[in-house]
């Protein structure tokens, strides 16, 4: 089933598809941030939401369909990469990241079937066979350079449905096994000497290691073959950062920790209500409890709550980091990112992390 891009009029179709990607990829609270940074009308309720933007290509529009829907597109490509992730980091040398920022427009790839309609998925019909990420789009933005990975993954899904059962109609839900676009990014900031791999957070915990070796591999992959080497392809390990964050007072509101003992070998867990303004490093009873035996911390969840400019909705922006139990708690290489204000945002969130290295 081809698909082809929006000329100079816009059809409907085109929209509809991409509004289903930024409701994919985002949750409304968050989406809406962006959508309204462009001037589109919005609501708590994505029905609504996607109303209004429909009626805005329907004449209530203060730009043109052109300009209106190039703006959804840039929203649909942002959220790709921001919005809730799994990151793990490559240190680059500074030869490395100057190669790749010279360079990067001479990866050569295809991206089909995905490069000819993104940021729209493709159909179901038309997802490609093998589970692997295929480089779709690379986009020069004002902080870095954007790789666009399209990976189709196997998921399970309830599907919902009304069956008449003993003469009566009921409701019934069953599980399903759907093939479904999955948006991996790499992003290279033109400031800092790295390259952070970004996997959507929807995905199976069980299939996190795989999904993000597979991304770092493509990658690396697509650079080798057009004379682009990275020497050094492991991820860093961010380990010693976890204590350094938690026990850092001007940092955040930490939310979820755990802590380990080493004399009793278990794990302690803290955590409070999210909606509620309370950091943990400020309980007593928490504190009581580190001082009663030796612990270090294994797991920190920070968290920020800020007004985004002109929109006057609230952002609710966490940053996870988690030790390794199977490597005794002394190895870290992957963090979250939920939520971040925008690329300036993230990008800071993972230096600061490095700086507590």
């Amino acid at each position: 089933m081809s698909q082809t891009n929006p000329a100079s009029v816009v059809d409907l179709a085109f929209v509809d598809q991409l509004l289903d990607v930024i409701n994919t990829v985002s949750e409304t609270n968050y989406s809406r941030i962006f959508l309204k940074q462009f001037d589109f009308e919005t609501s708590t309720s994505w029905e609504q939401t996607k109303k209004h933007i429909l009626e805005q290509f329907s004449g209530k529009r203060a730009s043109s369909e052109k300009v209106t829907y190039a703006n959804l597109e840039k929203i649909a490509k942002a959220l790709m990469v921001l919005g809730k992730h799994y990151c793990e980091v490559f240190k680059l040398s500074d030869t490395e990241h100057k190669n790749i920022i010279d360079n990067f427009d001479k990866v050569a790839f295809s991206g089909k079937p995905y490069s000819d309609v993104f940021p729209r998925f493709v159909a179901e019909d038309d997802l490609t066979i093998a589970f692997s990420p295929i480089l779709t789009s690379i986009e020069k933005l004002k902080k870095g350079i954007i790789f666009y990975f399209s990976t189709p993954r196997n998921i399970v899904e309830r599907v919902h449905s009304s069956e008449m059962i003993g003469g009566v109609l009921r409701s019934v839900s069953y599980p399903k096994d759907v093939k479904k676009q999955y948006i991996d990014s790499v992003f290279i900031p033109y400031e800092m000497p790295r390259a952070e791999f970004r996997i959507m957070s929807s995905i199976s915990k069980r299939d996190i290691s795989h999904a993000m070796e597979k991304l770092q591999d493509s990658f690396v992959a697509y650079l080798g073959a057009s004379k682009i080497v990275i020497n050094d392809t492991n991820p860093v390990n961010i380990n010693s950062a976890i204590e350094k964050i938690y026990n850092d007072s001007n940092y955040g509101r930490v939310i979820d920790t755990v802590f380990y003992s080493g004399e009793n070998g278990i794990v302690i867990p803290r955590s409070c209500r999210k909606e509620v303004d309370v950091c943990l490093r400020k309980q007593e009873y928490h504190l009581a409890g580190a001082l009663k035996e030796e612990v270090k911390c294994v797991a920190v969840s920070v968290r920020w709550d800020n007004i985004v400019g002109r929109t006057g909705l609230k952002v609710k922006t966490e940053l996870k980091l988690e030790s390794l139990s199977h490597f005794d708690y002394n190895v870290s290489t992957r963090f979250q990112i939920e939520n971040p204000q925008g690329y300036q945002h993230a990008i800071s969130l993972i230096s600061d992390i490095e700086k507590a290295l």
